[in-house]
């Protein structure tokens, strides 16, 4: 299996042409090997995986991760204005730490503060990128979960980016609040959400649960606890457990 995404997002007008290089906006779609790298660890923790399976897949995510950091395609995903980048970011930490890549950690807690934060959020802590989408509210979370993956990496591997504010006061507390009025009345989103938005995904706020000892961001999961827990949230508590606050 090959360990790049070179011909991600090809376009059929140029594979006519005879063009069959891919764009770096496919990168966003690999997201989900976020949750198969968190769940390598409980598998790890069996005994039951063969050791040279185990190097085999090591040994792609560690391919893949160069890939990402230092391919073309890589390169401009990282530098994109939306939640592709945060995608890219979240990728390659959590890959990062994986294999023990301190410099892809390093890099990637060092855009989080110095391009990611600053760029993407406003003062209010929205995302104007994704606020001027069709589904601004749906893009707006999904943005959200990204920045609280990062955080949650960061914060394993002794980096605890989820405290971090921009001098003129702009990190996770903010787009955390800013966003949670709208679980408990979606009427209150005033942007275009073109389709009804159905509140199941809700990492951010378990996570930041655990990590703010808040029962205001507890109580956003309610009833739906459960279906957390055999979510994203589920995995990484399974790999990092930690006590979260008794809901009110």
């Amino acid at each position: 299996m090959t360990f790049s995404y070179e011909f991600s997002f090809l376009l059929k007008w140029k594979l006519e042409l005879g063009r069959c290089e891919g764009r770096c906006i496919g990168i966003i779609d690999t997201y989900q090997l976020v949750r198969l790298v968190n769940s390598l660890g409980i598998l790890e923790e069996t005994g039951k995986w063969k050791e040279n399976e185990r190097a085999n897949v090591r040994d792609w995510i560690k391919q893949y991760l160069t890939w990402l950091i230092t391919s073309e395609n890589g390169i401009q995903e990282s530098h994109q204005p939306n939640n592709h980048a945060t995608a890219w970011a979240a990728q390659v930490i959590t890959f990062g730490a994986y294999v023990g890549n301190r410099a892809a950690i390093n890099l990637v807690c060092y855009q989080f503060r110095n391009t990611l934060i600053p760029d993407q959020m406003d003062n209010r802590g929205g995302f104007p990128w994704e606020e001027a989408r069709t589904k601004s509210f749906s893009y707006s979370v999904s943005n959200m979960n990204l920045f609280a993956v990062i955080c949650e990496a960061a914060y394993t591997q002794g980096v605890n980016l989820w405290h971090f504010r921009t001098a003129d006061g702009r990190g996770m507390r903010s787009t955390l609040g800013y966003l949670l009025p709208c679980f408990k009345d979606p009427t209150t989103w005033t942007n275009q959400q073109i389709v009804p938005y159905k509140p199941a995904h809700k990492l951010a706020y378990y996570l930041a649960a655990l990590r703010f000892e808040n029962h205001k961001y507890a109580n956003v999961i309610g009833s739906q606890m459960q279906q957390a827990i055999l979510t994203d949230a589920g995995i990484l508590e399974l790999i990092h457990p930690i006590k979260l606050p008794e809901l009110e």
